[in-house]
């Protein structure tokens, strides 16, 4: 029973340690001492929606469902806890959207564990080698047609000045 707790207490621990280094909003992350390190990948991110071509600024028609939008903050730490770097991304706020209105079909680009199963059986059958990669906004590749045209907010906190213009 007491190994039980002390587990326990040691898993709790590491999940606060963890929530601590993440600041889970935008006026959190802008109130730490690490603030610079977060607008650096916030910057980073944006310019890499940019470049991606996923949006541009309109007006939202009358009466239309516009999507909310947030920064989620991660601290990726190495095997021994150190920060290693940090990451955010931008997402959209779904749960305010209608089916059939703002969306059509749902999809999730993963693989699934029958498939990483497959490759590492064969990769261990074959002794070979392998390696992970992180591509940079490899979720921005999908493509709305004509009908899935979404609008969203501008991400908290960097509105085109003296614009009522939403993102879509």
């Amino acid at each position: 029973m007491a190994a039980d707790f002390a587990t326990e207490y040691a898993l709790v621990a590491e999940i606060s340690e963890t929530e601590a280094l993440e600041p889970h909003t935008l006026a959190e992350a802008k109130r730490r001492p690490d603030w610079l390190l977060w607008e650096r990948v916030i910057e980073e991110e944006l310019e890499t929606l940019c470049l991606a071509g996923t949006w541009e600024l309109a007006e939202a028609p009358v009466r239309l469902n516009i999507i909310g939008s947030k920064w989620v903050f991660r601290a990726k730490k190495d095997a021994a806890g150190n920060v290693i770097w940090y990451k955010t991304r931008l997402i959209a706020q779904g749960f305010s959207q209608v089916p059939g209105v703002n969306y059509f079909d749902m999809f999730a680009p993963i693989a699934k564990l029958a498939a990483i199963h497959s490759v590492l059986a064969m990769a261990a059958a074959e002794d070979l080698e392998l390696h992970q990669i992180d591509i940079k906004g490899a979720y921005l590749n999908g493509e709305l047609t004509d009908r899935e045209v979404i609008y969203m907010q501008q991400p908290p906190g960097y509105h085109e000045p003296n614009s009522s213009h939403l993102i879509y």
